[in-house]
């Protein structure tokens, strides 16, 4: 915990911050045919969450676009929210553009920026975040934002709900040795690349996590998706493997349990290094939760492999590199 354990115990605060100054869009879901959510990183993954969350609520389609260009049903029809915490992400600046010259309604998560000078020129709603955190230790800002902005649409109003969660991970010592736990089974084994089998619902969780492992402790990480896996990848689970797979799923879907069943019990006869999260009861609350014990698993993962999980040095000569050219 030596590097970024003090923002990550930020996390309920940056909750709470959301709260106090979330403001209603008044906009309502009749208006749209679809919303395309825009970030990259620890601005887009927030989107990827949310749009798992809403699955069963939405009644019309949520994309994630974390690209310079949209897609070209975006029209005058469609609701762009767009996140960059710098407000500086280029990515992010293009689809605004585009956005606004298509005619759809947008708004905006940001600290400020080129994003909140776009929009300030252009009427566009901007929804605040506290300046100071790397992108990828701000999740709590876009995430608890774009709950509330959904929320809003499906008519359901998620600030109790938020505020309960706050108050649970605000005690951050059983968050802190849940995350341990998760890294235990891999502690002889931190110098393997790391490989997270997801379901639908989780896939978001373990992508965040992937991120976390590669920002945080400089590791290779990676995802696949049950069932879609199980019809190619699952060939490659012969011999021995210089991985240590993190089963991370749901249980939802009972023939997706049985896929999960069937790779546990291979993994064990090929004697592979995994464990296995399982979040029985999927919802706002459980997602929040794992995705905090996660977070911690990776600074855990940083220590014992004596990584400084602040700096990125590749991240940020690919940013002067971009600007140069």
């Amino acid at each position: 915990m030596k590097y970024q354990s003090e923002q990550l115990k930020n996390f309920s605060k940056q909750i709470d911050f959301v709260l106090a100054n979330y403001t209603k869009h008044q906009l309502k879901v009749s208006q749209f045919n679809n919303i395309v959510a825009g970030g990259l990183g620890g601005s887009g993954i927030g989107a990827r969450i949310a749009k798992v969350l809403f699955m069963d609520k939405l009644a019309i389609p949520v994309e994630v676009i974390s690209d310079y260009i949209l897609p070209a049903y975006v029209n005058s029809k469609s609701l762009v929210i767009l996140s960059s915490y710098s407000g500086n992400t280029e990515e992010t600046l293009a689809m605004f553009d585009e956005a606004k010259e298509r005619g759809a309604t947008i708004l905006c998560i940001s600290t400020g920026g080129k994003l909140q000078q776009k929009a300030d020129e252009n009427g566009v709603k901007v929804y605040p975040a506290e300046p100071g955190f790397q992108p990828r230790m701000a999740l709590g800002y876009p995430l608890t934002t774009l709950v509330l902005i959904l929320g809003e649409l499906c008519k359901t109003d998620f600030s109790k709900q938020l505020k309960a969660i706050s108050a649970k991970v605000s005690a951050t010592e059983g968050y802190i040795e849940n995350g341990k736990n998760i890294f235990e089974p891999y502690s002889k084994a931190i110098g393997k690349k790391f490989v997270f089998v997801a379901d639908i619902y989780t896939e978001p969780i373990a992508l965040r996590t992937c991120q976390q492992i590669q920002e945080n402790a400089k590791g290779e990480a990676f995802l696949i998706v049950v069932p879609e896996s199980n019809h190619n990848v699952i060939e490659t689970f012969y011999g021995s493997f210089n991985t240590n797979f993190v089963l991370l799923h749901t249980n939802k879907h009972p023939r997706v349990k049985l896929r999960f069943d069937f790779l546990r019990n291979h993994f064990t006869s090929k004697q592979y290094t995994f464990s296995e999260v399982i979040i029985d009861d999927f919802n706002l609350e459980t997602c929040f939760e794992n995705i905090f014990n996660l977070d911690w698993f990776s600074l855990w993962l940083a220590d014992a492999k004596k990584q400084n999980s602040i700096g990125i040095a590749n991240i940020n000569a690919l940013k002067k590199f971009l600007d140069e050219n």
